[in-house]
């Protein structure tokens, strides 16, 4: 890619966590920009597979990447970036001094990305593995960290073969769980009627014409 012009610039401040052990700079890679692009530009991190723990074996790429007419990039599919994005966020939960920067991003697209599979592509759901689905199923939940940690460690479990779905339930605080689920089920409907009661409300308000 430099040799199709690109330039190599330090990555965004943003990722940077002076404070962790792990990838403290930020993404681990490059970042490239078009030359005499302004420094707030739009950058392209190169970011290695394996930190997305994908497989991008022939046969994989194959089955679960497809390549986007406009385009000769390949692009994952639903399930395949989902699963990456599962992959990272149960690594930088479960090691400590992890860059709270880059996790902080991953959960942020992590939760777009299942609200939007929720509302556009439910049935991406079911062709999730056991695994996935019960780490899905619970990492939305407003949750303490050590509860956090127990819902990544039991999917590893379950991906590996060394935990039944049953038994990784079964070792979940419940009566906790279930009232956590319970509080934000009745803060989103608070929310909602708030959001349709402005509705209303600005729907009523007289609208002027301002003349300057």
């Amino acid at each position: 890619m430099l040799q199709q012009g690109l330039e190599q610039v330090q990555g965004a401040e943003v990722y940077v966590d002076r404070d962790a052990a792990i990838a403290p700079p930020g993404w681990p890679g490059y970042s490239l920009k078009l030359p005499r692009a302004p420094s707030l530009s739009t950058e392209v991190p190169l970011v290695p597979s394996s930190f997305w723990h994908m497989d991008l074996s022939e046969a994989s790429l194959s089955r679960n990447t497809f390549l986007h007419p406009t385009t000769r990039c390949r692009f994952p599919t639903r399930v395949f970036y989902l699963d990456a994005l599962i992959n990272c966020i149960v690594e930088s939960t479960l090691n400590p001094g992890h860059n709270r920067c880059i996790h902080g991003y991953l959960f942020t697209q992590y939760h777009y990305f299942v609200d939007w599979l929720t509302a556009f592509f439910p049935d991406t759901f079911p062709q999730l593995s056991p695994g996935n689905m019960f780490f899905v199923d619970l990492y939305d939940i407003p949750l303490p960290p050590g509860t956090r940690r127990r819902v990544c460690s039991n999917r590893q479990r379950i991906q590996l073969g060394q935990l039944t779905v049953e038994d990784a339930w079964q070792s979940m605080p419940m009566k906790f769980i279930n009232t956590v689920r319970t509080i934000e089920a009745e803060r989103q409907d608070k929310m909602r009627l708030e959001n349709i009661a402005r509705a209303k409300i600005g729907e009523t308000t007289p609208q002027y014409l301002s003349i300057t």
